[in-house]
């Protein structure tokens, strides 16, 4: 049993100062989450021909899924990078990666860019050998890419249903 006059070291003594911001004396935080704070921009592949910047916090997320659902890693990683490479309407209109032969009335469509899906299934490929030590086939790849099309298009068509209300 303690005595009366110690205390626990998880108790707060009554000694400590109370610390305020000021400007002689401002509260200090990391450089880390500083740079966390602000949207800055990373590179994932440096190509000759191509090279593809998306937002810090983004990759971040989408690593930190990846990670937790091991299993389906890659599916997951590339289904989250595509928002951050392709914005929504790109995604939308395109008829994915066209490997398919299209659908009567979509032959119009365009395809994704092929340099930018050639360089995130790099990223992916890498991210996967290095975290998990596995990798993911292009055929699981690629059916990543052609749901996140598919879903593009239907979250359009709800923003295009909620603005006509």
């Amino acid at each position: 049993m303690l005595s009366p006059s110690r205390t626990s070291p998880r108790k707060k003594t009554a000694c400590t100062p109370n610390v305020r911001s000021s400007p002689m004396n401002p509260v200090r935080s990391s450089p880390l989450a500083e740079s966390s704070q602000s949207s800055d921009m990373v590179k994932l592949v440096t190509n000759k021909e191509l090279s593809i910047s998306v937002d810090r916090q983004g990759l971040r997320r989408a690593c930190q899924e990846a990670t937790i659902k091991k299993d389906n890693a890659g599916y997951i990683l590339m289904y989250k990078m595509l928002d951050l490479v392709f914005s929504l309407e790109e995604l939308a209109e395109s008829r994915g990666l066209g490997i398919g032969k299209p659908r009567p009335g979509e032959e119009h469509k365009p395809v994704l860019d092929a340099g930018k899906i050639a360089v995130l299934k790099e990223y992916v490929h890498f991210w996967t050998k290095k975290n998990l030590a596995t990798t993911f086939s292009e055929k699981r790849l690629n059916k990543a890419i052609t749901e996140r099309s598919h879903y593009a298009r239907n979250q359009v068509k709800r923003q295009l249903d909620k603005s006509k209300i």
